[in-house]
């Protein structure tokens, strides 16, 4: 999350008011150097972002390509499908609108946003756009994780009221409105970059405010899901216990229920919860420095000047917070996968359906570069047949309603006992 350009740029746009108004609203804090922070051989840690960012948007870009492929392809869909089709998107969107960012940091080898993006006249009138659509998917997929949260929690705590009443239709429903809200409240991001060489006061403490809220809009999301799933997780510890408690009142009950508890498979309800808190953990963790490092800007700047708090300091704690911010949006597919048996599932199929494409596809791409028009690719089967098969592209779609061991064990890649 590149919230360092609006930061940049404020401070930037800032410094085109009167230098009676600068000198009024000056901390009494020490003058120090900042040549540092624009240059990389002043300052090194830059070149964290530099090699870091291209691999978190590599794994980002296959990770919610991945988890939003799965969720649109699950036949039973569930409000869950929805929450995390969204978050997947929001987070592809999040990654590529600070790309540009990354681009021009490496082309000025520049960590001050606003010069670089002033160094590039032609690009500039892409900023706003950018930031509003960086902005807009930040908020989307927060404010999703929040509505996920409380559904799980409300239908946690009282299931026979409120199963039936979060239904898909309503879920759609209310990202349909996160969007359109999260949208119109970040178009501020377009007219500011538009009008910054003719902002005035006014809007230039509008800008003010707007990061302010930002950083307080983060702060209350980190606090929300905090309590949210702290509660969530007691209420599934006070029914597994509940359970447990009924199940030993009842000798044949627990005998039933330990004689199918190997075969019988994880509730929706429950893998919902699990890839929830998996995702509430993620947020917390990887956004936690970040918000940090805002309210100590904050506490830094006028009015309030609380703490001193060095320009390296500073650029250091955003250099380390900015990255793993955007990390949290990436490795949602990593966690995923080690957390839902469903999900191991779907990924196996499809993975296995893109191996079976390639294995039919790569030698006929051979034989027409050999000047061969009739190579099929031939596969040898298990030891029990004596018989190859011979696959062609038009039999894909009959071989690839097998199941995954069937597949896989025919390509000699088996993906282990447990696979169905």
């Amino acid at each position: 999350m590149e919230n360092s350009s609006i930061y940049a740029d404020f401070n930037r746009t800032n410094s085109s008011a009167s230098e009676e108004e600068e000198e009024s609203l000056r901390c009494p804090w020490p003058a120090e150097d900042n040549k540092f922070v624009t240059s990389l051989e002043h300052f090194p840690a830059l070149w964290i972002s530099i090699f870091v960012r291209p691999t978190v948007i590599l794994l980002g870009t296959v990770g919610n390509a991945i988890v939003f492929s799965v969720q649109l392809r699950d036949k039973r869909k569930s409000t869950t499908n929805v929450y995390l089709a969204v978050m997947s998107v929001s987070g592809f969107f999040i990654l590529w609108s600070a790309f540009p960012d990354y681009v021009l940091l490496v082309l000025s080898r520049s960590g001050a946003a606003a010069k670089v993006w002033e160094s590039y006249p032609s690009c500039e009138r892409f900023h706003g756009p950018l930031m509003w659509l960086q902005y807009s998917a930040v908020w989307i997929a927060d404010c999703t994780l929040v509505v996920f949260s409380v559904e799980r929690l409300l239908c946690t705590m009282n299931p026979i009221r409120y199963l039936n009443f979060f239904t898909m239709k309503r879920a759609l429903h209310l990202e349909m409105s996160v969007v359109v809200m999260s949208a119109l409240w970040n178009l501020h991001y377009i007219v500011f970059y538009h009008y910054k060489p003719h902002l005035t006061p006014l809007h230039i403490s509008w800008g003010a405010i707007m990061v302010k809220t930002d950083a307080f809009r983060c702060v209350c999301t980190w606090l929300v899901l905090m309590v949210t799933n702290v509660t969530l997780v007691r209420a599934l510890a006070k029914h597994s216990r509940a359970r447990k408690e009924m199940l030993a009142t009842s000798s044949a009950a627990a005998a039933a229920a330990a004689a199918t508890a190997h075969q019988k498979p994880r509730s929706r309800n429950r893998t919902s919860s699990i890839l929830l808190l998996c995702s509430a953990v993620i947020y917390s963790i990887t956004q936690f420095p970040f918000i940090v490092y805002a309210l100590l800007v904050m506490a830094a700047e006028p009015p309030h000047c609380w703490i001193n708090i060095s320009a390296r300091d500073a650029a250091l704690c955003l250099v380390f917070g900015g990255n793993l911010s955007v990390l949290g949006y990436s490795i949602d597919c990593v966690v995923f996968y080690c957390s839902s048996a469903g999900f191991r599932r779907q990924l196996e199929i499809r993975c296995t359906i893109i191996m079976l494409m390639l294995v039919t596809i790569m030698p006929r791409v051979n034989a027409s570069m050999n000047s061969s028009s009739d190579v099929q690719a031939t596969l040898t089967v298990p030891a029990s047949s004596k018989s190859p098969i011979v696959l062609s592209f038009p039999h894909l779609l009959e071989t690839t309603t097998q199941t995954p061991r069937s597949i896989a064990h025919c390509l000699g890649c088996p993906f282990g006992p447990n696979t169905p």
